[in-house]
């Protein structure tokens, strides 16, 4: 039978919670088990709660409960914001200057961490000894936490290292009385990476061809641009800082515009800023990408805080109207592949792409397969090749041809015999302006047509037993969507889930046949409109009974939150 453990560790944010959570993190998987570790922290440098959560299981996992089943805890806020939440056989280990209020199924340890660290030479080396002794709970060999420790601090002095394994060990082999966990010991079959959904769809876009990166730094999508920055040298890429995103978006759109694969991230506030652009992208048929990294809103809202409340704004987001796609990655491994996909459909498409990601997605560390590079395929679309081009006579081509789908084949500058004009103004089909109403309703008809009744493959992934109550989210919402659906498949009111993957266009004639399965139909979202609710509507008569679980507090959707919701509907309290 499988397992999952909860650990929390609690303290004063940059003094080293996020570290501490990413050693553990990278060992745990490293041994073998599967782990899902998040954080929880304020939009500030230094100072206020945060606290770092690390799910571990010996099966894949991408969702949490809420209890927590250890808690380190190194301030008195960390103690009093967890406690409530620790299982009823919890464990705590606390700082010594800190008083935890327990109950007599509670285990609490209390140790002079920062004493004895300062001891070393400086009070955070309580925090390595603190770790140690997590390690030791855990049956974690030392060997593969010291391996962490030293990658950590190997562009540190050889006493800060030194003194920081020191700290460890003295943590592992601490005498306590902690009772036994007896975890079962890992048996992963997959080789898998530890990876966050902002990590995975910046090596999908390296991998899918991206040349050019422009973009502002913003929370939650900063982790993109650095990544970016990092390694799209090394496939001769280039990326720039721009001093805005407006700007950001304009010159990824004029890269595109040359042939080179472009993209941009942000998140609300920015895109918001990029949807003029976003509409030069729709009348100019320029390929761009957007990575949209939802935050709580509106304004600057709570940056550091999860939400799922831009689908409106990257469904709609631009003045006018002009075909654009909306893909929604659940899990690193999604998210990688999106980063491929996204490239490819812009090309393909000529339109605009919007990659929606959200914080927990982005920022969440995943035990994620190895992605698969021998199965990236590039997809550039139309390009006219130059041979064919030499076989045309000297005039200008005609880049917006009618086509029957709608796409018309495309130049690059610098092709001879492929030259064309662009504008933003409504034009024909060589790019010149004309405003007459014949060449606009035949302009703008062929444009729309590109997705018209369209419907892309892997739209969705809809997890089936035949039950009476479908489940539907996007986004980070994918784990618990699977979890809850592995929980209920063998009870009596089971459920079966969907998990929308391509929000736009939206897969019509396919799910029509799927609801109507249903006689029961959940929406699960991160925001308080309905917005996927409401896109269902659009679409589609909905004419089953249908309940709505909305969660805008900051916090990602956990398991607990649908289970104890499914359960209130089953007893009819909702």
């Amino acid at each position: 039978m499988s397992f999952t453990f909860n650990l929390c560790i609690g303290g004063q944010q940059g003094e080293g919670v996020a570290s501490m959570g990413k050693i553990l993190s990278q060992s745990l998987n490293e041994y073998g088990y599967y782990v899902f570790g998040y954080r929880n922290f304020s939009s500030r440098i230094k100072g206020g709660p945060t606290s770092y959560h690390l799910n571990i299981s010996d099966e894949r996992i991408e969702a949490t409960k809420e209890k927590i089943n250890l808690l380190l805890a190194l301030d008195q806020q960390a103690i009093d914001n967890h406690t409530h939440l620790l299982a009823d056989d919890g464990i705590i280990i606390v700082e010594e200057l800190f008083q935890a209020k327990i109950t007599s199924n509670h285990f609490v340890f209390t140790y002079p961490f920062e004493k004895k660290g300062a001891e070393l030479g400086n009070k955070l080396y309580g925090n390595m000894m603190a770790i140690g002794l997590i390690s030791k709970v855990l049956s974690l060999p030392l060997d593969y936490i010291s391996f962490q420790v030293k990658r950590l601090f190997s562009n540190k002095s050889e006493t800060i290292k030194n003194s920081n394994l020191v700290a460890l060990n003295f943590g592992y082999n601490l005498p306590t009385k902690i009772p036994d966990l007896n975890l079962t010991s890992p048996n992963k079959k997959e080789k898998t990476i530890l990876i966050t959904g902002n990590q995975a769809v910046s090596l999908g876009l390296i991998g899918g061809g991206c040349k050019f990166m422009a973009a502002y730094p913003i929370t939650p999508a900063s982790e993109i641009m650095e990544y970016m920055a990092e390694n799209i040298g090394s496939v001769g890429g280039s990326i720039i800082q721009a001093e805005d995103e407006i700007s950001a978006i304009s010159m990824a759109i004029g890269a595109s515009y040359s042939g080179t694969r472009s993209i941009t991230a942000t998140s609300g506030p920015g895109l918001s800023l990029m949807g003029e652009a976003i509409s030069l992208s729709g009348m100019t048929e320029t390929p761009v990408v957007i990575v949209n990294v939802q935050r709580a809103g509106p304004s600057t809202g709570m940056p550091t805080k999860q939400e799922q409340s831009d689908l409106d704004a990257a469904l709609y987001s631009g003045h006018g109207e002009f075909p654009r796609i909306v893909l929604s990655p659940g899990n690193p491994e999604e998210a990688f592949h999106d980063g491929v996909l996204g490239l490819n459909l812009a090309d393909i498409y000529q339109c605009p792409v919007i990659i929606l990601s959200d914080f927990y997605l982005g920022q969440s560390e995943y035990s994620s397969p190895i992605p698969k590079y021998q199965s990236i395929s590039i997809d550039r679309g139309k390009i006219v090749p130059q041979e064919e081009l030499d076989k045309r006579d000297n005039i200008p081509f005609p880049r917006y041809g009618y086509s029957e789908d709608g796409i018309s084949p495309r130049t690059l500058p610098g092709q001879e015999k492929g030259l064309f004009y662009t504008t933003g103004v409504e034009h024909n089909e060589i790019g010149f302006t004309n405003t007459t109403p014949e060449v606009r309703v035949k302009m703008f008809n062929k444009r729309m047509s590109k997705l018209k009744d369209v419907e892309l493959d892997n739209s969705y992934i809809h997890n089936n037993i035949n039950s009476h109550t479908l489940l539907i989210g996007y986004g980070s919402s994918k784990g618990v969507l699977d979890k809850i659906y592995s929980l209920y498949k063998d009870k009596e009111n089971s459920v079966d889930t969907l998990q929308m993957r391509i929000l736009f266009p939206f897969p019509k004639k396919s799910l029509i046949k799927i609801l109507e399965k249903y006689k029961n139909i959940v929406f699960i979202e991160n925001n308080y409109t309905n917005q996927l609710y409401n896109l269902f509507r659009q679409y589609l008569e909905i004419k089953q009974e249908v309940a709505t679980f909305n969660k805008y507090d900051g916090n990602l959707i956990t398991i607990d939150d649908i289970s104890n919701f499914l359960e209130r509907s089953i007893n009819n309290e909702i």
